[in-house]
């Protein structure tokens, strides 16, 4: 094989590379031109698609603004309850107390006291 012939055959596949190449480089222009166009694109809210996550962020919004106010009221409730149980349980206490015969007999020996002490004046 000749130098000619090897320079010839270098030639056609250079060739066959320059095409390459230019589809190559117009396809990552092509490429960089659409990214330059997306990111104008994504600043704008007259959009459809830019309505659309609008909307979306509204949505996602108004349901984390209701589990917020659900959670303050079942708080809210729980701290009834809780007042309501130990209100409850004060006023068992109270009767429990209140029904020992000890206490009962306090109780009377006031009331007696209460009633002499009513009648001296």
């Amino acid at each position: 094989m000749s130098y000619d012939e090897l320079e010839r055959i270098k030639g056609m596949c250079s060739q066959t590379s320059e095409n390459q190449d230019y589809y190559t480089m117009r396809k990552s222009e092509r490429a960089e031109l659409q990214g330059l166009s997306n990111n104008r694109v994504s600043k704008w809210s007259n959009t459809i698609h830019a309505q659309r996550e609008k909307k979306e962020y509204e949505r996602i919004k108004k349901l984390e603004d209701d589990e917020i106010e659900r959670r303050r009221i079942d708080a809210e409730e729980e701290a009834y309850q809780q007042e309501l149980r130990q209100g409850q349980l004060d006023k068992a206490n109270k009767m429990f107390h209140d029904n020992q015969d000890m206490v009962k007999a306090l109780h009377s020996k006031m009331l007696m006291c209460d009633v002499a002490a009513e009648q001296e004046q």
